[in-house]
């Protein structure tokens, strides 16, 4: 594309403003003020852009300007037309910039990161880096767009008084400069001879891979910082630590800082025989705390953030998966860095959690005691029946085959043609056309506009023998390609996996499995036993678990004030049994098992206010309900209605949203904050998942802390029992709400009631304690025993 092609052909150019040619800014394209100078960024975009260079000590005169539009930008230009300049410019642009040659350079807005990178939504790609031939890019917003969020002052005023937004900018202005200035040489001072010395050390490993744990590998090396003096480095030949290493690690009274706790800890209990004691604090954990909007957590990131350090792994020219291969000073250059940055990483976040009393109460109260549990059990994985594994495997591929051939020879030539696979294509034309099924499609790809084959798509027509059979092709293919393939992928040698649980995974606060992320294994039906029930007990051992009931309904009622929700709690009736019963008219005892089940979707779905369109949407998809649009308005009217229905919920909704547009965050129960910087967005899209977050957030936030802190209570009542503690192996697979562990089968059912005193009850106690809170609603918890994770093996 050239000018020629251009929508915004024939109006006036403003060229380039080339000062330092090393450091370079794209904006959008120019306005008035621009045409009128005949230079960019001139107006008040320009000049906050420029005061906010100036805290950084750098002027317009360090910086080359460019535009991803050469041509004057109007007011009632469509964002198609902009998009279209965008790329009818980039040329003019990349030339430019390959006269100038910057070392960085920083794209202002959306419509830039879509010129250079064919990207959109500047908010999920802000603040990170792109490679551009020799140079580094990094995408922030638009000047304009902060300007209509920012407060008066704004950039000179206090960090801490700074909203999000500004923060976020204030933040990509500084990484861009401090990557410009950095030395290029990431060489520092460390040594080999004095170790440091205080009462909290920041140490960090080097190893051959990440599953050295798991398998015996080489541990490299070790470095050690504390707040002052020269970072530590030390060669761990044949996996052994020096005695003064080793004491410094093992002794309680020094507290310890690391990033990713549970793989540190581990690998020097299993691989260097070291046992770490004191307090341990994990800045990956700190940093989630602090702004859970991050778009890393890798070590990295959280230096390029937080400190003056950027880009650390450049020390090894960004390859780690080679680090045995490293001369012996590069390595110890590196390791000691990274000591060194994790203990200044952890001064920074330290100050911003201990700057909020609510934030510095859940960081200890609830942070430090469940990542103790969940480092603690880190080592103890789940077996893998092999034999079982490969019986499902070969089932499910014989069957996978069988189907494919029979749909395939369900197929015409004429559509199918010399193919041997079922393409989307293919499936497409013999559905959709008169050559084929001749079904009518209602859903179409956004890009090709062909009629979808998405799954959910094709459960419209689930009716059809043909529709069916491929629905339960694409049903075993993902079983066999994800989730059997996870278990394999993610098997050690001693035929167990050990899957990891992090607590920075969510904006939500939700915890996230992964190695294999089993929380997307299915749970229920006739795949369940295919997926989990290879995973299995000892001899002499069963799988236990206890799964929290309806516990988000039971939370977003107590924290509305919801007196039908509260009442029918008191009184032990089931919430699914109760809006059954009040969409049908029918009274408790008439309601059927399928009429509960069609009331899950309109509880799960309702208690965030989801609209009746959206219903229709959820219902489907999620619970193979179908809803029309007109049962969805009704259900929704029932649900909200007095005085039986839940009333109280959009009023709940309204206090949410109402106190994010204030704060422009939301505090969750136990002092938790989810940073909403969206939510007063021109964008409607942005404004309304933002609002959505805001009403969400602290239910969901909350139901996964009570688990938590219950498992945690668990873990101290079996560690404190000489006569359960080498009977029952606590583990960390806690998925959407349920704790899952293993125990001996005489002891079983007593730790199931001690798991489950400590979820109904002990929880209750231990928030009164640390927080002041009474939680105000009967917790109930169901327990399983069974010899597999699928529990159809009683």
């Amino acid at each position: 594309m050239s000018c020629k092609d251009c929508p915004f052909k024939g109006r006036k150019k403003v060229k380039y403003e080339k000062n330092n040619p090393e450091f370079v800014v794209i904006g959008e394209g120019p306005g008035w003020e621009e045409v009128r100078e005949g230079r960019p960024f001139v107006g008040e975009s320009g000049r906050l852009l420029m005061k906010t260079f100036s805290l950084f000590g750098m002027s317009r005169v360090d910086i080359s300007i460019l535009n991803a539009t050469m041509c004057q930008k109007l007011g009632q230009d469509k964002k198609t037309d902009l998009e279209k300049a965008s790329k009818c410019c980039k040329e003019h642009v990349v030339k430019a910039l390959g006269i100038l040659k910057p070392k960085v350079i920083v794209l202002l807005g959306e419509l830039a990161l879509y010129q250079m990178f064919n990207k959109k939504r500047i908010s999920s790609f802000r603040g990170l880096q792109f490679p551009f031939g020799d140079a580094v890019v990094i995408p922030t917003f638009h000047p304009a767009y902060v300007l209509r969020q920012c407060k008066r002052g704004y950039p000179y005023i206090p960090l801490e008084k700074m909203n999000e937004v500004e923060k976020l900018f204030y933040a990509d202005i500084k990484h861009a400069v401090a990557l410009y200035k950095q030395k290029e040489d990431f060489k520092h001072e460390y040594t080999t001879i004095n170790l440091p010395k205080g009462k909290i050390i920041a140490f960090d490993l080097e190893t051959e891979n990440l599953r050295v744990a798991h398998m015996k590998g080489k541990v490299l090396c070790i470095g050690l910082a504390g707040k002052e003096g020269l970072p530590y480095a030390s060669l761990t030949k044949d996996n052994k630590l020096k005695e003064s290493i080793k004491k410094i690690l093992e002794d309680e009274n020094i507290k310890k800082v690391v990033h990713n706790r549970p793989f540190d800890e581990l690998v020097c209990k299993k691989n260097l025989g070291c046992e770490v004691k004191g307090q341990i604090f994990d800045v990956m954990t700190m940093a989630h705390v602090v702004d859970e909007n991050l778009a890393s957590y890798s070590l990295e990131h959280l230096a390029n953030v937080f400190t003056s350090y950027y880009n650390i792994k450049d020390v090894v020219n960004r390859n780690r998966t080679e680090m045995e291969k490293l001369e012996e000073s590069k390595l110890l250059n590196y390791v000691s860095l990274d000591a060194k940055v994790t203990i200044e990483v952890f001064n920074v976040l330290k100050k911003k959690i201990m700057e909020d009393k609510k934030l510095t109460r859940y960081y200890k109260y609830y942070c430090l005691p469940v990542e103790n549990v969940f480092s603690d059990v880190s080592a103890n994985g789940w077996k893998i029946d092999l034999n079982k594994l490969d019986e499902n495997e070969d089932s499910l591929y014989t069957e996978m085959k069988k189907l494919e051939k029979e749909l395939m020879d369900a197929i015409p030539k004429s559509i199918k043609k010399d193919a041997d696979s079922l393409t989307p294509d293919i499936i497409a034309k013999f559905m959709f056309t008169k050559k084929g099924l001749g079904l009518k499609p209602v859903e179409f790809t956004e890009k090709t506009k062909q009629p979808s084959t998405d799954k959910y798509h094709l459960k419209r027509f689930k009716d059809n023998e043909w529709v069916a059979k491929l629905l339960r092709y694409k049903q075993i293919s993902k079983i066999l390609n994800t989730y059997i393939k996870a278990i394999r992928k993610n098997l050690y040698p001693d035929g167990y996996i050990y899957p990891k649980i992090f607590l920075t995974g969510t904006v939500t606060g939700r915890t996230v499995i992964l190695d294999p992320p089993m929380q997307q294994f299915p749970a229920h039906g006739e795949f369940s036993e295919k997926v989990l029930g290879n995973i299995v007990a000892e001899d002499g051992w069963v799988i236990c678990s206890q799964d929290l009931s309806q516990s988000e309904m039971r939370i977003i009622g107590w924290l509305a004030q919801d007196e039908n929700i509260l009442k029918s709690l008191d009184e032990g009736i089931d919430l699914h049994k109760r809006t059954a019963s009040l969409i049908s008219g029918k009274p408790l005892e008439e309601i059927t098992k399928d009429l509960r089940q069609l009331s899950k979707p309109i509880n799960f779905g309702l208690i965030y206010g989801m609209q009746a369109n959206s219903l229709v949407d959820y219902a489907f998809k999620n619970y193979d309900v179908v809803f029309t649009l007109e049962e969805a308005e009704r259900y929704r009217e029932l649900f909200f209605s007095k005085p039986n229905g839940y009333w109280k919920l959009p009023l709940y909704h309204e206090r949410m949203v109402k106190f994010a547009r204030k704060h422009k965050y939301i505090r969750c129960v136990l002092g938790r904050k989810r940073h909403l910087p969206h939510i007063d967005s021109d964008d409607f899209r942005l404004r309304s998942k933002a609002e959505r977050q805001a009403i969400n957030t602290p239910v969901q936030n909350f139901s996964s802390e009570l688990a938590c802190l219950g498992i945690m209570l668990f873990w101290k009542e079996i560690k404190s029992r000489p006569d359960l503690k080498d009977k029952v192996i606590l583990t960390n697979l806690f998925i959407h709400d349920a704790y899952y562990y293993r125990a001996r089968e005489d002891v079983a059912e007593k730790a199931q009631e001690i798991l489950k005193d400590c979820f109904e009850n002990r929880t209750k106690e231990y928030i009164k304690k640390h927080w002041g809170i009474n939680v105000g609603y009967p917790i109930e918890t169901e327990g399983k025993i069974g010899k597999d994770l699928s529990f159809n093996n009683p």
